[in-house]
């Protein structure tokens, strides 16, 4: 009883059986057996935990608080120390799992894991869990082991409306986490329903966010076992619930088709990880990347600053707070594609949809969380559209309005990194979130000569007749954007043009669009 492995019941019988229950059904029969490892008498409840496929050199972005916990673990298994307990959380896909593994490995230590089924596949209980932890301690204490106990969330979720479950075990969990004698990982995607009293009894508690872009492309090409190359793999990384565990499986379906190289596997590859990220919510297909990024070119976009010089300037402050302000189009926030694609980072996009709630609170969490998230990854933070969530404090007819604004003003303030607000509407940004930014720059509708060298780079593009008529029209049009450029570009795929008439034809027409709505009258007309 002392070891686990037997537990008493005050249950009323006359039959003795009935009063004690096994840590496993099998247990009476694998005593019986003869064993060589008495180990193997949990051989239901734990088993040795796999090589990790990861390494450290895959844990840079936290490379400080994991030299922190391997030190602290070496030193807690070279005293011998009791009631060792690290909480692992964050989202699915991150490596918390693959952390633990590698980091038993590097400290030569028997990594075992806590199952959740058992021998007939059926789901074991958060309780019989625990209680397999707690045996599971005595079997591992001699010896180079540790412990990890994954999905945590599914063991202490609790009913707040059942007098009965884990919370009536409360103490015993608790001298379960003071006492136990092999250092054991704990590990969950939610920790919203751990209580307190359980937190605190951690020695560490360890979040692990997604990884900056280029390392998880790293990672995505390693597990991919030769499907994508560098630049595949960097190209995938946009969709940041693509996770080494979304490209493992499908690594391992292309393998089983029997075919592992040439495009017929990659075509097969893309199909099914594609198919994953839609299942879980992920925009893809072609219309998730920009296709204006292959035709880039700063001095092609017309800002009342030199964005060449101001990319040099930023690069070497390595911070500043920008708000790019001026028509739809014009390149406000494919200049934060170039500037994160110049310095080499990753670019994170919040829009409003992504940031304002209907539940209060909600919209100062999100907010708070989107700077936390570029903070840690070393992020360039991109809020796109920035005037739906930065409104002028005075027209607010909500409190929460409010507090989504204080909420904004105080995150710039507090930020280290590269933060960039676009908007259309510059006339609706409250007046002290205009002082916090380092520089305001104007993107403007394009020049002639501008217009002429975009016109010759998307006509050879898209595979027009080259025309000086019909480049000596368009150089003569007004209001014109890059995003016009794009926009037909992107036409090209289901009305394809032959000629560069037609393509001036295309941009007269967007800009005879942008002439009726300024014309067209909004509201109440007065007359004197």
């Amino acid at each position: 009883m002392q070891s686990g492995l037997v537990f008493y019941s005050n249950y009323s019988s006359a039959n003795v059986h009935n009063h004690f229950e096994y840590v496993s059904s099998h247990l009476p029969d694998l005593m019986m057996a003869p064993l060589d490892d008495p180990i193997a008498l949990l051989k239901e409840l734990i088993a040795p935990s796999k090589a990790p496929c990861l390494s450290e050199k895959h844990y840079q972005h936290i490379n400080e608080q994991v030299t922190l916990l391997k030190r602290y673990l070496k030193q807690t298994l070279k005293q011998g120390a009791v009631g060792v307990n690290v909480l692992l959380y964050g989202p699915p896909g991150t490596g918390k799992t693959q952390l633990c593994k590698v980091l038993a490995s590097s400290l030569n230590q028997v990594l075992y894991e806590v199952s959740c089924s058992d021998y007939d596949g059926t789901p074991v209980s958060g309780m019989a869990r625990l209680k397999a932890a707690r045996a599971a301690q005595l079997f591992l204490a001699t010896g180079n082991h540790m412990l990890l106990f994954d999905e945590v969330e599914d063991v202490f979720q609790q009913n707040p409306f059942s007098r009965s479950g884990l919370s009536e075990c409360k103490g015993w969990i608790n001298q379960l986490l003071e006492n136990n004698k092999v250092p054991t990982f704990w590990v969950s995607n939610n920790i919203s329903s751990l209580d307190n009293a359980y937190i605190r009894r951690f020695d560490m508690v360890l979040e692990l966010t997604v990884p900056p872009a280029k390392q998880r492309a790293e990672i995505l090409q390693q597990t991919s076992d030769g499907l994508l190359s560098k630049e595949e793999a960097l190209a995938l990384t946009r969709h940041r619930q693509l996770s080494p565990a979304v490209i493992t499986r499908a690594s391992k379906v292309v393998q089983m088709l029997g075919s592992t190289t040439g495009e017929t596997a990659k075509k097969h590859f893309r199909q099914l990880t594609e198919a994953t990220l839609k299942a879980q919510g992920c925009k893809v297909g072609p219309g998730t990347g920009m296709v204006s990024n292959t035709l880039y070119d700063p001095t092609l976009t017309q800002a009342d600053c030199d964005l060449n010089e101001l990319t040099q300037g930023l690069q070497q402050a390595g911070a500043g707070r920008l708000c790019l302000y001026g028509p739809p189009g014009t390149g406000k926030t494919a200049f934060g594609h170039y500037l994160a694609k110049t310095m080499g980072k990753e670019l994170l996009v919040k829009r409003g949809s992504d940031l304002i709630s209907c539940w209060v609170g909600a919209t100062e969490e999100a907010i708070a969380k989107a700077f936390e998230e570029a903070t840690v990854n070393d992020s360039i933070l991109l809020m796109d559209e920035v005037d739906s969530f930065l409104q002028e404090r005075s027209r607010a007819r909500n409190s929460w309005e409010i507090t989504g604004v204080n909420e904004m003003l105080t995150q710039m303030e507090a930020f280290e990194g590269i933060f960039i607000a676009s908007t259309n509407l510059m006339h609706n940004l409250d007046k002290a979130a205009l002082r916090r930014f380092d520089l305001k720059a104007c993107f403007g509708y394009l020049k002639p000569h501008q217009i002429a060298s975009l016109f010759r780079r998307y006509s050879k593009k898209m595979g027009l007749t080259q025309c000086k008529e019909a480049l000596d029209k368009a150089t003569r049009l007004s209001k014109l954007t890059p995003g016009d450029f794009a926009a037909i570009a992107r036409r090209q795929r289901f009305a394809p043009m032959q000629h560069a008439r037609e393509l001036t034809q295309a941009l007269l027409a967007e800009c005879e669009l942008k002439d009726d709505e300024v014309s067209r009258s909004i509201g109440f007309v007065t007359t004197q």
